[in-house]
């Protein structure tokens, strides 16, 4: 018996030598349907594809500029330093490496400090507040959900805020 496999919609999955390969990072839903003679069997499978894990520039979609350390400090980083945008200089204050760390989480460390991105403590649920770099130790403030959104952005999101009624996420902002 021979199994043909096709996909109704690329922009969910495609077949690459008998392999179904989800186009969406995050849980993607798909129905397999094969039909033997002339019977047809169908099933439901939910899907995780992670990022891999590599160094990655991360760009706010909507000002065209790029995180990385605060300009203001200078290496040896120890840690506390301040997160911004600007402009892409391709400096290793604006490389990101992102590792899978299970549950559909990232942690994501400085190329040039080796410090990762983390909410401050006292501001788990609070709007527009900085984000800082410190010792990665696993915390949820630590630990960030990576989403592909309708309009093609990534939304960035700390896993410290999900239990809070307001969905906070990396954005740019003033301060």
């Amino acid at each position: 018996t021979n199994l043909l496999m096709s996909s109704s919609s690329s922009t969910v999955a495609n077949i690459h030598a008998g392999t179904i390969v989800p186009n969406n990072i995050g849980l993607t839903s798909i129905t397999v349907i094969a039909t033997i003679g002339s019977a047809s069997y169908s099933q439901s499978f939910r899907l995780f594809t992670i990022i891999p894990n590599d160094t990655y520039y991360i760009c706010n979609k909507g000002l065209l500029e790029y995180v990385q350390i605060d300009q203001n400090s200078s290496s040896p980083y120890s840690g506390g330093e301040k997160i911004e945008v600007t402009g892409l200089d391709e400096a290793d204050d604006q490389k990101w490496i992102l590792t899978h760390i299970g549950s559909g989480y990232y942690s994501i460390i400085s190329k040039a400090s080796q410090l990762a991105l983390t909410v401050q403590a006292d501001y788990l649920n609070t709007a527009n507040k900085a984000i800082v770099q410190t010792a990665y130790t696993g915390l949820d403030s630590q630990k960030w959900k990576i989403d592909l959104s309708s309009s093609g952005a990534y939304i960035i999101r700390p896993k410290s805020g999900e239990s809070y009624a307001t969905d906070w996420c990396m954005s740019a902002g003033s301060s």
